[in-house]
């Protein structure tokens, strides 16, 4: 039986899937960067140094605090729309991953060759799951105030005459508010002089992964490249060196820290599409290199 007919099946799909993932792929990072924009915006106008150092506020008081939360709302009210849009191309892109990596499995789960099928499907998976983690903003955190009031009170030693001049500044005001993507966060590394850090989280985490990606890649497309022993144990080796999945715990414990940080201020943190893609890189990342073990050990029994 001739498996050429069903090999070209198989690679049209797999450009197809990429060039469909590409797209939707591009729209998710285009949000996310939309998305943080709004907030950016949203957060610099309710911020503390707009708000507590401003004479405007403190003569005017509700006049000019209601304009404000009006500006502001509307750009919170873009942000929520853009990250629902975001959220919604991403549980598109994941499920559309998803129906690739299963009707190709049981498409070509007969094929002579169907372990090194889908350890090629699982690479590229991973590769675009890395792309658009590395891209996405994956954590987002704050902190800020409600109602902050600021007590202004004296009383005469003398006459007892008391004084109060408190000022509550009504809604939220913003202390700090980050919101990073991997990308973002190393050029901020590089830009501030700590280059040494830029560079291993750069290694660790986007360098190294991607030759292991493409080593797979190349190892799978090339029977006598799979022979080599030597390769086989670089891959493993740059697996063990790769800290994607370090970087994942790292990223849930400062979310968890920071949401109940006890400071006396509120504070919020929120997980964004970034990291779930990043996770899942890390998941199917190390799915293939079970896939890639499988198939040669597969052909190494049958030459």
């Amino acid at each position: 039986m001739s498996t050429k007919p069903k090999s070209g099946l198989y690679f049209f799909n797999l450009i197809l899937f990429i060039a469909i993932s590409g797209f939707i792929a591009f729209h998710m990072i285009s949000l996310g960067a939309s998305y943080k924009k709004e907030m950016v915006r949203y957060v610099e106008i309710l911020n503390f140094e707009q708000r507590l150092l401003n004479a405007k506020e403190w003569a005017l008081g509700e006049w000019e605090a209601k304009d404000r939360r009006e500006l502001a709302q509307e750009h919170l009210d873009n942000a929520n729309e853009y990250l629902e849009l975001s959220n919604w191309h991403s549980t598109v892109f994941g499920l559309f991953c998803f129906l690739f990596l299963i009707v190709g499995w049981m498409v070509f789960r007969n094929h002579t060759v169907a372990s090194q099928f889908n350890s090629i499907s699982l690479v590229v998976v991973s590769a675009m799951c890395l792309i658009v983690g590395i891209s996405l903003p994956m954590l987002e955190i704050g902190a800020y105030s409600h109602d902050l009031t600021i007590p202004l009170k004296w009383t005469d030693p003398v006459f007892g005459y008391k004084l109060d001049m408190s000022k509550t500044f009504q809604g939220d005001m913003y202390y700090y508010y980050q919101n990073k993507s991997i990308v973002e966060l190393i050029g901020i590394l590089f830009k501030s002089g700590n280059a040494l850090v830029a560079i291993a989280i750069m290694s660790f985490s986007i360098i190294m992964p991607v030759i292991k990606l493409i080593l797979s890649l190349v190892m799978l497309s090339h029977a006598d490249i799979r022979k080599k022993k030597f390769l086989r144990k670089l891959i493993g080796k740059i697996g063990k060196w790769s800290m994607a999945d370090v970087f994942v715990a790292a990223c849930f414990l400062a979310y968890l820290s920071f949401y109940n940080m006890n400071t006396g201020i509120s504070t919020e943190a929120n997980t964004l599409p970034g990291l779930y893609f990043f996770l899942a890189y890390c998941v199917l990342s190390i799915i293939s290199s079970m896939y890639l073990e499988k198939a040669v050990e597969k052909e190494l029994e049958t030459a």
